[in-house]
This record gives structure tokens, sequence and C-alpha cells, in this order.
């Protein structure tokens, strides 16, 4: 099978009105959740000639600033127009995103970027990291090897925004988890559904389990299953939010008897 040549973004200037230009970016972090914390980020053009690195203690000692580095070299080899902002991980760019939306330079952040994108991992997976400047280098080599598929900015901005929301909505209910009235994938899918504990407690006392229950088996949240304890969930509400909704009445009878 002949091997379909890649476009640049570039190319498309004609099609999208606007130069978009694709910047590499990497960064370290101690973990692979977005609250932890960033040790260095990395930024290059595709031709590895122009490259941004901070490290620690530098990074964090200086991280506004170096922040607005970051965004001073995306809008100068912007060139005028938009980049493509190419990511080693789709995880990268959430960290990035918390980190800069509180500062000033988040508007000039906001402004050029297009689209982000992310190297397929059939490519990623040979990548070894090197030292220094090599190591944000040899991404963009591999960049040139691997198939495109980036997505809008105000998309990836979304899905991040709805995670972040899903995240703290879900640290309100793994109580729930722990009185074994619903399980993990249980309140993971409410919590993405954008309901929190206070959300679901005064569902209840507005309208009982028929408010709850009806609010757990709309179409987002069909597939809600009720609780860890197997024996306490019966075949005909398995696959529904009716048993969820039978767990949490009776947990929130028990909240308002305590009271």
């Amino acid at each position: 099978m002949p091997a379909t040549k890649k476009r640049s973004l570039e190319e498309k200037e004609g099609e999208t009105g606007s130069q978009i230009t694709d910047i590499i970016f990497d960064l370290k972090t101690t973990g692979l959740n977005v609250c932890d914390e960033i040790t260095e980020i990395a930024a290059c053009t595709v031709d590895g000639k122009n490259t941004f690195i901070a490290h620690q203690p530098e990074l964090i000692t200086h991280l506004p600033e170096t922040l607005r580095k970051f965004v001073d070299f995306l809008v100068l080899h912007a060139k005028g127009g938009k980049v493509n902002l190419v990511g080693r991980m789709k995880l990268h760019f959430p960290f990035l995103y918390r980190l800069i939306r509180d500062l000033d330079c988040f508007a000039r952040f906001e402004e050029v970027i297009h689209s982000v994108d992310t190297i397929k991992v059939a490519i990623r997976v040979s990548y070894i990291q090197p030292s220094e400047n090599s190591d944000i280098v040899a991404l963009a080599e591999l960049f040139k090897k691997s198939e495109r598929s980036p997505y809008l900015y105000s998309t990836a901005k979304t899905k991040f925004l709805q995670s972040e929301a899903a995240e703290i909505c879900a640290s309100s209910l793994w109580v729930l988890e722990r009185e074994k009235i619903l399980n993990e994938g249980a309140i993971k899918k409410i919590a993405r559904a954008g309901l929190g504990l206070t959300q679901l407690r005064e569902e209840y006392l507005k309208g009982g389990y028929r408010a709850l229950s009806g609010l757990l088996s709309d179409e987002n949240k069909e597939n809600i299953k009720p609780t860890t304890d197997k024996k306490k969930d019966k075949k005909k509400d398995k696959r529904t939010g009716k048993g969820a909704a039978k767990n949490l009445m009776k947990y929130f009878e028990k909240e308002i008897n305590r009271n």
C-alpha cells in the first residue's frame, strides 16, 4: 500500500485563511494527574532549529515568567498566524492549560492556538528520551513520521473543562463507594454527567425516589450500575439508574435520621 504524503498545516493556509505552524511541545511531570507538578517544559519548531526549554528548579521558582516566555515563543514562531500545538501525550495539554489560564498571558495563548495534536502512539513508543535540547528535537523528528490527527483548540478546551468538572463532582461522591452505595463505575458516570453529592441530595429532598430515579435513568446515565455488592444488585435494576436511586434513597434517609 503506497504511503500517503503527510500534509503540513502550513500547506492548508489557503483553506483556513491564515498560516498554521506546527510547534512540538513536551512536559515532564511528577505523575499522570493534572494536579501533579511539572518538572520540565520544552518546545521547538518542526525543523528543530528553534527551541525553548525550562527545567527545575528555575521552572518552579519562576513558573509564571517561564510560561509567559513559552507563550512568547509560540507567538514568535506563529509569524502572525496560528499554532498547531503537538504534544507527546494528550494529557499534557490539560497540564499546560491549567497552569496558563490564570496568568495575564492566557488571552495571547488562546489567540495563537488553532489546534492541538498528539504524536501517534505507534511512533511514540520508539521514542527514547535523550538529554537537554536533543530531547524535544527527537520528538520533532518523530512527528514528521506520524499521522496527523489534530482537533480544534476549542474542542480540546471543552473536553478538559468537562473532565475537570467531573473530577470535582467525583471528589464529593467517593464517600458513596466507601459506604458501598455506588461502585466506582457508577460514580464516574454520574460525575461525567455533572452531578455531585449535593445535587443528588437536593433532588432527593425535592422529589424523593422518583426524582432520583429520573435523574439517573436519562439517556446520558442509563448504564449506571448501583453498588459494589452483587447480592444487593437486582437483575432488573442492574443496567439502569433505578438500583442506584434506591441505594441513594436509603443513604439520604439515614442522613436525615442522623440529623
